[in-house]
């Protein structure tokens, strides 16, 4: 740092101003010695926007150093308007951002139907729960569990529940993913490319796996349940001739009546889901 004063010059250049006088500052403000605190505050400020020391103005305050005259350099004249004009412009690209990304959010964040229209909203008018069962059309596990989903989207769907089917794997085509309803559940909803968002949410990792997401009170969606559809499976080649127990019609019902699932029971027995929003539990 220089200070903010130099060595008084034989001659004032042009554009120097007396300390001690009544010459107005940069703010067009008038100084005095009834108006010391003033000064410094507008000095402070001079000091910021040139970098100089303020050392040498409390030395030129206490009368330490009496220099004729102080070095001044006025801003240029488009210096204010240009500071406004790149405050505007500032301004405007956060609201451009503000106003553009949760649009896109919308537009690419849950995914698109299997004939390649944005899902811009997970529930229908009126729901009350979303209900989105996570299948492949290579995991053969999956297949096996479709007539029970099938069966709780006829059973709940008139009850305010909404029904996707999630295709989350890298890779899944549109016309495998419609070949693949259309062989299983006709008359499903298939929700494919889902963004990482909404596999974080659920915390899904299989397919076969189901996940309940219901409103909080910032209407903002939450999952309530994720977890196995029934125990069919007990594990990897080990099958009950029998179901026993239906984790996901037991969620379903306890959301709808305002109460909390019961914990999931075990891990998923499926196929991996393969996408960039899986964290392994």
């Amino acid at each position: 740092y220089k200070s903010l004063y130099q060595p008084p010059p034989a001659k004032c250049t042009a554009g120097a101003v007396s300390v001690r006088s009544n010459r107005p500052l940069q703010n067009g403000h008038t100084v005095n010695s009834a108006s010391e605190n003033f000064w410094i505050f507008s000095v402070r400020r001079w000091h910021s926007r040139h970098s100089y020391s303020y050392s040498g103005i409390q030395r030129l305050l206490s009368g330490a150093e009496k220099p004729a005259c102080t070095e001044y350099r006025p801003k240029p004249k488009l210096h204010s308007a240009t500071y406004t004009v790149c405050a505007m412009l500032r301004w405007a690209s956060l609201l451009i951002c503000v106003a553009v990304l949760p649009a896109a959010f919308a537009q690419s964040g849950w995914g698109t139907r299997a004939d390649g229209t944005p899902v811009t909203r997970l529930d229908s008018s009126g729901s009350k729960v979303v209900v989105l069962f996570f299948v492949a059309s290579d995991c053969p596990i999956s297949n096996r569990t479709f007539p029970e989903m099938q069966r709780l989207r006829e059973e709940f769907a008139s009850r305010g529940v909404t029904f996707w089917y999630v295709y989350p794997n890298q890779g899944e085509t549109a016309a495998d993913v419609a070949a693949h309803q259309a062989s299983f559940d006709p008359r499903g909803v298939a929700l494919l490319a889902p963004g990482p968002e909404l596999v974080r949410l659920t915390h899904a990792v299989a397919t076969p796996e189901v996940s309940l997401l219901r409103l909080d009170g910032k209407a903002n969606w939450i999952a309530a349940y994720t977890g196995k559809i029934d125990n069919r499976y007990v594990r990897f080649g080990q099958e009950r001739t029998q179901v026993t127990a239906h984790y996901a019609e037991d969620a379903i019902q306890a959301v709808l009546a305002g109460r909390t699932p019961a914990t999931p029971v075990g891990s998923p027995v499926g196929c991996a889901i393969i996408n960039p929003g899986v964290s392994r539990r």
